[in-house]
């Protein structure tokens, strides 16, 4: 990317795997992503050098921050059952959808046939823009679960607030608590719903 450097390049790459990650369906790493690898921009390399097209471990080391952020959402991912659903139902988790000038979000009905989740809903949070974006969270006990800097909190609680900060070129994923007085009637009887759809 021209004209950016490299704590730049590092939290784009970062917002770029939240975002994906924070997607529904099937996801696709290409193999050194995670470490930033690129092969030089070239975009066609199968009759490229084994010194471009080999996966380089001392850069996989030097960016280890970053293998962690991937680490970091791809565990948090597999205990979102919201966002790994399959089923031809999947799209009717994704409510609430709000977009402004470089910003997007939704949330994401996660529970579970099983009911055994921590969070029962998500809020997910895109700041495109280059600047701190402040919104509210709503009720409930929220606790973010992933920064643009850290994709490791969900590890342990971290209160939301009542309002929040999102860096600038970030991702931003908040859980409310299971069982969480901010449930309403209707999330209830989805649920009970959809366990009846799926039973």
């Amino acid at each position: 990317m021209p004209g950016t450097d490299e704590t730049e390049r590092m939290r784009l790459n970062r917002m770029a795997a939240a975002l994906y990650m924070t997607c529904q369906g099937n996801l696709f790493l290409l193999s050194g992503e995670e470490f930033a690898r690129t092969k030089d921009g070239l975009e066609d390399s199968y009759n490229a050098s084994i010194a471009l097209n080999r996966l380089d471990w001392e850069q996989a080391w030097k960016n280890r921050d970053l293998v962690e952020y991937y680490k970091g959402l791809i565990a948090l991912r597999s205990r979102l059952p919201g966002l790994y659903d399959k089923s031809p139902h999947a799209a009717e988790r994704i409510r609430d959808m709000e977009k402004s000038e470089g910003l997007v979000s939704f949330a994401v009905d996660n529970r579970s046939e099983d009911g055994h989740d921590r969070w029962d809903m998500l809020r997910i949070i895109y700041n495109s823009s280059s600047s701190v974006r402040n919104l509210p969270v709503g009720d409930g006990a929220w606790e973010i679960l992933c920064s643009g800097e850290d994709s490791s909190l969900w590890r342990t609680h971290n209160p939301a607030g009542k309002s929040i900060q999102i860096e600038p070129q970030s991702v931003l994923v908040l859980g409310r608590a299971l069982g969480d007085a901010g449930t309403t009637e209707t999330e209830i009887e989805e649920t009970q719903e959809r366990q009846i759809r799926w039973a």
